[in-house]
């Protein structure tokens, strides 16, 4: 009899246990139609840029050299703000998070910067976005890109070398009204960057640099950010082809 009503206690407790979690998953909403909800109650309400600022991260893919004055640049840029109008955490959410592929930016109001030199490659800047939206109204915004900098000769290092740069100005809103930088984890995480520290051409990666600069237009403040390649050709082949061929022709003499 006490084995019985052990069974009986562990199969009602497992009978509840198993009820209320039944009743939470019907309870809870899918956080993609959570989302889509919040985005059509946004569009009817003014919207404004984000309080805490919009921060990017660039994670690089791959750095060719196509000629000694242009860097074919290819890789993920990343978005990250939070628009309170997106906050979904109240609604019982069934995830932690929700993901969603989006045609462009508008979908969201991301806060536009734009691209000050450069030019973008195979459509660019029309390809697809990926969103991931957290529950507190957290966006990541990923798009790949693709995208040839301008380079220019580098007077500082002995060997000579090249000076490859991105820049984005943030002309929507000045410092006042949103602030924009790079994320920490930019100059922070070295994996997010090692498939860019690699031999270009007949050049090495010496290093990555993310900038951030503020310029004045008219009587305002705006955010740029740039990211810097510096190329330098190897010494000892620079060595070789200058300075054996001259002590040659000194032996010579």
């Amino acid at each position: 009899m006490t084995q019985r009503r052990q069974r009986s206690r562990l199969l009602l407790a497992f009978v509840i246990f198993s009820s209320i979690i039944l009743n939470f998953a019907e309870d809870c909403r899918s956080n993609n139609a959570l989302l889509k909800e919040k985005l059509r109650q946004r569009n009817r309400v003014s919207h404004e840029p984000p309080s805490e600022g919009l921060l990017l991260s660039l994670k690089i893919q791959d750095l060719r050299l196509s000629s000694p004055s242009t860097l074919l640049i290819d890789g993920f840029l990343t978005k990250r703000f939070q628009d309170a109008s997106l906050d979904y955490s109240r609604d019982r959410p069934c995830d932690e998070y929700a993901v969603i592929r989006i045609a462009n930016a508008s979908t969201f109001d991301t806060p536009k910067i734009s691209l000050m030199n450069g030019e973008w490659l195979s459509g660019g800047d029309k390809t697809q976005i990926n969103a991931v939206v957290y529950q507190n109204g957290t966006v990541f915004e990923t798009e790949r890109i693709a995208i040839s900098a301008p380079c220019s000769p580098n007077s500082t290092t002995p060997f000579g070398g090249l000076v490859c740069r991105l820049i984005w100005h943030n002309l929507a809103f000045s410092q006042n009204e949103m602030f924009v930088t790079w994320a920490e984890d930019v100059s922070e995480n070295p994996a997010a960057l090692e498939k860019a520290l690699q031999s270009v051409a007949d050049y090495k990666v010496s290093h990555l640099e993310f900038k951030h600069n503020s310029i004045q237009k008219f009587d305002r403040v705006f955010d740029e950010l740039t990211f810097e390649v510096v190329l330098s050709k190897s010494k000892t082949k620079e060595l070789l082809l200058f300075y054996v061929p001259q002590i040659m022709f000194v032996a010579i003499a």
